[in-house]
């Protein structure tokens, strides 16, 4: 059996909605905090609770004993986030 990522639909729980058919796996400190995703991203314009809704869609392909076939699967899943608001202040000498 051979599982192919399609895509994930990921809705942000504010009206927004993400549909992401690639992605860069992630590496601990391999970016800077606030640096923007490479393929699929979204930035909250206000400080809040969200619940994210993933949706990922598979292609399973399948072979056993001369007999071969495929299909769909999608699963989903949620989560609440809490989304604060970082300020800062820079002065020039």
């Amino acid at each position: 059996m051979t599982a192919k990522h399609q895509a994930a639909t990921y809705d942000m729980g504010d009206g927004t909605r993400v549909t992401c058919t690639t992605s860069t796996p992630w590496v601990a400190g391999a970016q800077p905090p606030g640096t923007p995703s490479p393929d699929c991203g979204h930035v909250y314009e206000r400080p809040g609770t969200y619940t994210i809704t993933a949706t990922h869609r598979w292609n399973l392909s399948w072979t056993a004993m001369g007999q071969s076939g495929s299909f769909p699967l999608t699963n989903t899943a949620s989560l609440v986030v809490t989304v604060g608001e970082l300020a800062s202040v820079v002065v020039a000498r």
